[in-house]
């Protein structure tokens, strides 16, 4: 039998796939041929990047043969790799980068809308322990999983995720025109941008850490959206001092 999170996984690839198309008809067909492959390099890159990481981070020895196995993946490292395959794609056929990365990202922040249900149903990304509010009632928003070592109440970060994800994909397809028109990029960069700061925060609210950049102090997820943030509004900021100083020039 098919386990749930597979399933959902397969309907997060599916529905980001359909979003992805509806995006690129802005274009009026422009780009739609070359869809299809563009989604495949993203598929493909998504599945090694987000093995290989969780192998770096998950083993204290590193086997290139386990990237091979059919085990935990993990998001930034599907990320990662999705951005590398499509850019490397996007370089070879000569296409406006700056227009796939509005693409890409709204869809990607579906299917992780989606898939971070299916990891809630599976109890794999769960959240610290909650108190009891008095004796032993907790708070009606939190969650146990049966099968945990330790299955007391917890704090539903996949949901919260999940919920974060999908706002932020209906608001950025819904605005996606009007973004465009004031900036190219902007749409991608608002969306990783938003992604890599929530993400941060959640991080002290898991208990599933996956690796450790700075001894329990650091994420390695924490790091890698420091990392995102950080390049998003250096390449913001840089762009805006550029602006005003040609526009400084003019008046002066």
């Amino acid at each position: 039998m098919l386990p749930t999170w597979h399933v959902l996984f397969l309907v997060a690839c599916v529905a980001s796939f359909f979003l992805l198309r509806r995006l690129s008809k802005v274009y009026q067909s422009q780009y739609l041929p070359l869809i299809s492959n563009l989604y495949i390099c993203a598929y493909g890159g998504a599945l090694l990047g987000g093995r290989l990481l969780s192998v770096i981070v998950e083993n204290d020895h590193f086997e290139f043969s386990q990237i091979w196995t059919f085990s935990s993946l993990t998001l930034y490292g599907g990320f990662l790799g999705a951005v590398l395959f499509t850019s490397v794609y996007i370089f070879i056929k000569g296409l406006p980068i700056r227009v796939f990365w509005d693409l890409m990202i709204p869809p990607f922040l579906l299917g992780l809308a989606i898939g971070r249900i299916g990891c809630f149903l599976n109890g794999d990304d769960f959240g610290i322990a909650v108190e009891a509010e008095f004796q032993d009632h907790f708070p009606w928003w939190a969650t146990s999983f049966p099968n945990h070592p330790q299955p007391v109440p917890r704090m539903p970060v996949q949901i919260i995720e999940s919920a974060t994800s999908l706002t932020l994909a209906v608001l950025l397809s819904f605005f996606f025109k009007n973004l465009q028109k004031l900036h190219l990029g902007l749409v991608g960069s608002i969306g990783v941008l938003a992604y890599a700061v929530e993400r941060f925060f959640l991080e002290f609210y898991r208990d599933d850490f996956r690796g450790w950049l700075l001894a329990e102090k650091i994420s390695t997820s924490q790091g890698i959206s420091l990392l995102l943030a950080g390049t998003i509004l250096s390449f913001y900021a840089f762009r805006s001092y550029k602006y005003f100083r040609v526009r400084l020039r003019l008046v002066t």
